[in-house]
């Protein structure tokens, strides 16, 4: 008889309490087929024919396959491959000038022409040279633990590597590397690079490490320690050029107290009430804060509410976080507890206030971050108080228009 193709493989996901697994490929004894069970973690299993499934007589000798019987009801998640297992004997001798058997014959043919889809089925499976390689006779070494395998400089044979031959000619051994730590090219091989970290780094600074190859003043940050896939180049000069106007910065100490910039504390400010005042504050590293404030001087029954802006073209923007109130009724430093995460960048800390206080001011000579603001000519400072127009209560999402002033701005700060 003719037979199809097909290539002895049947793969069934169980949805829970299947006794019964299908095959569709002819079979002409039980042993002629091997069931394999992947468990839900993956691990797995050949069964045995009969404890763990039988095959009814049914199901042998069909051209379109049949079933087989499971001992213990299937498990949702599992997965059930059935696949064909004629063996390379011959069971049927023809006689010298016996008689024709052409039954047998053909049960012969047939069962060379399953072996040789067996096989395909195999082969497709296996890992092969390209059509048009010319290299013949490749062989695999014999294992060796913790070892690479890769091709020889010949490019014709496969050898076993110790992993740190290959770090010492095409990386580094990259130990003690976290999240956002840098490696640079020091002419040879990557190594780790000290007090400059991935978050100091602006993405115009960042393109992809594999466009290059890499020269001597490359960096590549390893923005996820976890995925060797996750890296990005920059070059030191980059990191250099970025750092030197005010935005880098290589960590916060836990529970010191940042201006973001703005300068230091000097003076005082009285402040009107319904305005939401803006102070730019940069962030050079990704940080959790735990506490925003203000120090009042003189005080005015009511309360300052304070929060978070991002900051974009020279404007605050969006509401990062709207961070609660402090008392203005009486003196000295008004703080509110926060665990407010920033990433590296530039912000705005705000403050709306329902009273007249009087604030600890900044030092106009010390002031870094005012310069963010921009100004409406060459000839005129700095605004170095901004504010817009808004009734005390809950931040609003959107800053709003800015009011540009030169009066003296108050100081607020974050604490690591």
């Amino acid at each position: 008889m003719s037979v199809s193709i097909n290539d002895g493989f049947k793969q069934t996901l169980a949805t829970g309490g299947e006794t019964t697994i299908d095959f569709d490929f002819r079979i002409e004894e039980s042993t002629d087929i091997r069931v394999l069970k992947t468990a839900v973690d993956n691990t797995l299993t050949e069964l045995v024919n009969p404890t763990h499934y039988t095959v009814p007589g049914g199901s042998i000798g069909v051209d379109g396959g049949g079933v087989i019987n499971l001992v213990t009801p299937a498990v949702a998640g599992e997965k059930y491959t059935c696949i064909s297992n004629f063996t390379e004997t011959r069971s049927t001798n023809f006689s010298l000038l016996g008689g024709f058997q052409s039954e047998e014959l053909n049960k012969q043919l047939d069962r060379l022409t399953r072996i040789d889809q067996q096989l395909r089925r195999d082969i497709n499976k296996t890992v092969n040279l390209r059509e048009d390689s010319t290299v013949t006779g490749v062989t695999i070494p014999n294992p060796v633990a913790s070892n690479l395998l890769g091709w020889d400089a010949s490019a014709t044979e496969m050898v076993n590597y110790a992993v740190g031959d290959v770090s010492g000619t095409l990386d580094a051994t990259f130990t003690g590397l976290t999240t956002n730590d840098l490696i640079k090219w020091d002419g040879s091989k990557w190594v780790n690079t000290p007090n400059i970290q991935f978050s100091q780094i602006d993405a115009n600074f960042i393109a992809d490490a594999t466009t290059t190859t890499p020269v001597t003043t490359d960096l590549i940050p390893f923005a996820d320690v976890s995925n060797s896939n996750n890296t990005k180049k920059t070059t030191i000069q980059g990191i250099l050029d970025l750092t030197s106007q005010g935005f880098g910065n290589n960590g916060y100490a836990a529970n010191r107290y940042y201006f973001g910039g703005v300068g230091s504390p000097a003076g005082t400010v009285v402040v009107t009430a319904n305005r939401l005042y803006s102070n730019v504050f940069i962030v050079g590293q990704t940080k959790t804060f735990t506490k925003i404030g203000l120090e009042v001087t003189a005080l005015s029954a009511g309360n300052a509410r304070l929060g978070v802006y991002n900051f974009a073209n020279g404007v605050p923007t969006t509401l990062v976080a709207d961070l609660g109130t402090v008392s203005t009724g009486t003196t000295g430093l008004k703080e509110v507890s926060i665990t407010q995460a920033l990433s590296s960048g530039i912000y705005v800390v705000a403050a709306v206030f329902d009273a007249t206080p009087t604030l600890r001011g900044i030092s106009l000579t010390s002031t870094i971050s005012l310069h963010m603001y921009g100004t409406d000519s060459p000839s005129v400072n700095d605004p170095a108080q901004c504010y817009t127009a808004h009734t005390y209560g809950a931040l609003p999402a959107s800053f709003g228009a800015l009011t540009y002033t030169n009066n003296q701005s108050f100081l607020m700060w974050m604490r690591a």
